[in-house]
């Protein structure tokens, strides 16, 4: 869409930075994020395709929400963040 565009087109903006943008900034719950090393380390560990590719194939399944995938396969990893007390 022509936010992404705009976006895009920024020096420095790259595909990564413009999907967690529209994830959190702008409220798309279809947001999607496939090459983040975190997201393919959880897929890999629960059994799912891990390279960028097969990742967007198999989200195809989770549109129009693979924001909300994105946020449950980074809450699964383990990380620092997601250990630190309620």
């Amino acid at each position: 869409d022509k936010a992404r565009a705009d976006l895009l087109a920024l020096p420095g903006f790259g595909p990564w930075t413009v999907e967690v943008i529209a994830m959190r900034a702008l409220g798309d719950p279809d947001a999607f994020t496939p090459t983040d090393l975190g997201i393919r380390v959880a897929a890999r560990a629960l059994g799912l395709p891990d390279t960028p590719a097969a990742l967007v194939r198999r989200a195809q399944a989770w549109r129009p929400w693979r924001a909300y995938a994105v946020q449950y396969l980074w809450a699964t990893g383990d990380h620092a963040v997601n250990r630190l007390p309620a």
